[in-house]
């Protein structure tokens, strides 16, 4: 019963009825509706105490977003809320959440804390490094305690946490640890990362015979990968122990840094080993009774790419290593300890070229090793 007028009958063994009332619920603006029920017997002989209900509608009070604080550094983002009417029909009126959400998906991301409030006025923070790894069109929604919703576009975000994968190949195959490489040229590196750009940041290069440590340069190619600079290095005296370790350094969009290292060891592409000399520490080119140098390095015979001999004047790059016990003599040019000098020799017809080496100074004694590059065959 709501005052005399009966609504519905409850049957037997139930414990709810339904029936239609004489007032209905505005579905604009904002309010309240009052109204008494009370339950009787069938003849209406007894009654129950009379029962106040209450029903609130809100169609107009609406969440406003008015703004927000990203701090990108930190990955936090503070948004501003506002609620109109805050508080009103004795504290119903209130704002419930704010999330989060792909704008694409709709999908809620994250949860708001709620941090400050200030009459109508409501700041709520998210943690954005407690996002999933993926790319978003992210943007916020607030609902206040009548489901009311309100949206609001952000930003567009790629999260990126995981470092890029670097790879080093050989001759365009995977490079297996401890293999023997001929000419660093065949060397490239290359950098995976799903979700931003990698780069290589730094290239370094220790160990060999003399334990060089050496920073290098590089170029990208046009697939993307790298490969590097040439530096002047001794090849591997021993392949089991004489082994150099290449380290790449390599970062993404977002600042995320790995490295990794692979050892292998190194011989240049076209690599011309020759018997160790033994001479007298004298300040020039011994000979035989016969005239035949004492101590001279055979070129043998250099050939171009397209097979031919080479011949006559070539340009040569000499380097002492750095660990020589003393400086060498080869055609007038002294080559100290870790230098490199650039010199003419003379292949004559091709077939088979003598260069003395000596000491540079007298008295010299132990052993220095060098190497001999010719950078282009003419």
């Amino acid at each position: 019963m709501s005052g005399n007028t009966e609504i519905c009958q409850i049957p037997a063994g139930e414990t709810e009825c339904t029936g239609a009332v004489s007032w209905s619920i505005p579905k604009s603006g904002n309010g309240i509706t009052t109204y008494f029920f009370r339950l009787t017997d069938m003849d209406k002989t007894l009654s129950s105490v009379t029962v106040e209900k209450r029903h609130h509608w809100n169609t107009d009070l609406l969440p406003k977003i008015t703004g927000y604080s990203y701090q990108e550094e930190n990955k936090t983002v503070l948004l501003f809320v506002t609620q109109p009417g805050r508080g009103k029909f004795r504290d119903l009126l209130q704002l419930k959440s704010a999330a989060l959400i792909d704008s694409d998906t709709g999908d809620q991301l994250l949860s708001g804390i709620q941090t400050a409030l200030s009459g109508e006025d409501y700041t709520y923070s998210f943690d954005l490094s407690k996002l999933a790894e993926g790319k978003y069109n992210l943007g916020f929604l607030a609902k206040d305690s009548f489901n009311n919703e309100t949206s609001s576009p952000f930003i567009n975000l790629i999260n990126d946490k995981t470092p890029p994968v670097v790879n080093f190949k050989y001759e365009n195959a995977p490079l297996s640890p401890g293999a023997t490489v001929f000419g660093l040229e065949n060397i490239s590196i290359t950098l995976n990362d799903e979700l931003t750009a990698p780069s290589l940041v730094r290239l370094e290069l220790k160990g060999g015979p003399a334990s060089d440590s050496v920073i290098l340069g590089f170029n990208q190619n046009t697939d993307g990968s790298y490969t590097p600079d040439y530096p002047r290095l001794f090849p591997s005296l021993d392949a089991n122990t004489d082994k150099y370790t290449l380290t790449a350094y390599a970062t993404d969009a977002k600042g995320n840094t790995t490295q990794k290292s692979i050892q292998f060891a190194y011989y240049p592409k076209n690599l011309v080993t020759l018997e160790k000399l033994k001479t007298l520490g004298v300040v020039k080119a011994l000979k035989t009774s016969d005239n035949t140098p004492l101590a001279v390095m055979r070129t043998g015979q250099l050939r171009r790419n397209d097979g031919s001999l080479a011949k006559g004047i070539q340009t040569a790059n000499i380097t002492v290593r750095k660990d020589a016990d003393y400086a060498i003599n080869i055609l007038g040019n002294v080559i100290h300890p870790g230098e490199t000098k650039e010199i003419q020799i003379d292949l004559g017809t091709g077939e088979n070229s003598t260069v003395p080496i000596f000491t540079a100074e007298n008295g010299s004694t132990g052993e220095s090793n060098f190497i001999i590059e010719f950078p282009q065959i003419k």
